[in-house]
C-alpha cells in the first residue's frame, strides 16, 4: 500500500486535464524480486518452498521458537518482502513464544511468478495448505498487515484456525478511496478523481468473508492511519461472527507506526492469544 507515492506523483502531470483516474491491480501489485538473503545471524529460521505451477514455487521463512505455543502465518502489505519483515517477526517469535511463517507473494522477494489479484487469495490457501506438516502439534493462528489482510480474511473464512488479528485492515476498495484522494497533491485535486477499477472491484471485498470468520478476532489500527482510515477496521470488526472479537485503536499512530512491543498493542495482543489459545501450563 505504501506504493501509493509513485502513482500519486504520476497524476501531478494531469493537472491540465480533469480526469477520472481508475486505481487497477497493477497499481496495487509491482514486482519486488529479490536474490536469496538470510537473516540476522544467529537466528533460528528453516527456509519453506511450496510448489505453484511448472518449476515455479513460493518462498520463505519459519522462524522457530523452542517453547512455541502456536503457530503465526503472517501476511506482510505490499510494500514489504520476507526480507523485510524480519525487524518485526523475529522480535515477536521470542517475546511471544511463537512460530512465525512467512512467505513471500508471487515476484515479491524469493518467490516466482507474477503478482495479481487473481492469485493472491488462492496463493494465501495454498500456503496454509502446503505448510500443515510444518505446523502439526500446535494451534494455527493467522495475522495480516493492511493488504495482506485481504489474504488471513481468506484463510480465516475457508480454514478452520485458532485466531486471527488484522493491522490496518482493508474492508473494502471503495472504503480507502477517499484517503488516497487526499494523497493526491492539493494542486491537481480539483481536476482528477480516483476511482477503484473493476480489476478491484470484481473480486469480492473482504468484509464480505468477515460473516465467516468465527475464530476470535483482534484488530489493531493506527488512530491517525492516512491510508486505511479505522473505520475501515471497525467495520471489518462488526461484520465479523466471532462471538470473540476486540478492537484496539492506538492513538496517534498511523499506518506504520502500530508495534506489537508498545501499549496499548502489546497488551490487546497479548489478551488475543490467552483467548485464541489454551492456557499456558506451569512448568
Amino acid at each position: 500500500m505504501n506504493r501509493t507515492g509513485r502513482i500519486l506523483g504520476l497524476l501531478g502531470l494531469l493537472l491540465a486535464v480533469g480526469c477520472v483516474r481508475r486505481v487497477e491491480d497493477r497499481h496495487v501489485f509491482g514486482p519486488h524480486p529479490l536474490p536469496s538473503l538470510d537473516p540476522p545471524p544467529d537466528q533460528p529460521y528453516t527456509r519453506l518452498e511450496i510448489p505453484l505451477e511448472g518449476d515455479d514455487a513460493l518462498r520463505g521463512w519459519v522462524i522457530r521458537h523452542p517453547e512455541a505455543r502456536a503457530n503465526l502465518l503472517f501476511f506482510y502489505g505490499t510494500g514489504e518482502k520476507v526480507s523485510r519483515a524480519h525487524w518485526r517477526l523475529f522480535p515477536w517469535a521470542q517475546r511471544f513464544k511463537l512460530n512465525i511463517i512467512n512467505v513471500d507473494y508471487r515476484g515479491f522477494g524469493f518467490s516466482d511468478g507474477r503478482p495479481s489479484l487473481e492469485s493472491f487469495r488462492p496463493d494465501a490457501l495454498r500456503i496454509f495448505d502446503g505448510t500443515a506438516k510444518i505446523r502439526q502439534g500446535l494451534p494455527t493462528l493467522v495475522m495480516g498487515f493492511s493488504f495482506g489482510t485481504v489474504a488471513a480474511i481468506h484463510v480465516a473464512s475457508h480454514r478452520d484456525v485458532a485466531g486471527l488479528a488484522l493491522m490496518a485492515p482493508i474492508s473494502s476498495p471503495d472504503e480507502i478511496m477517499p484517503s488516497l484522494q487526499h494523497r493526491v497533491p492539493w494542486f491537481a485535486r480539483p481536476f482528477v478523481t480516483l476511482e477503484a477499477d473493476t480489476s478491484l472491484k470484481r473480486l469480492e471485498p473482504p468484509i464480505a468473508e468477515m460473516g465467516l470468520v468465527k475464530a476470535p478476532l483482534l484488530v489493531l489500527h493506527g488512530e491517525a492511519d492516512p491510508l486505511v482510515p479505522v473505520a475501515s477496521g471497525l467495520h471489518i470488526l462488526e461484520a465479523a461472527a466471532s462471538p470473540s472479537k476486540a478492537l484496539c485503536v492506538v492513538p496517534k499512530a498511523a499506518h506504520n507506526d502500530v508495534y506489537l512491543w508498545h501499549e496499548p498493542a502489546e497488551s490487546a495482543f497479548k489478551a488475543w492469544l490467552d483467548r485464541a489459545l489454551p492456557p499456558l501450563t506451569p512448568r
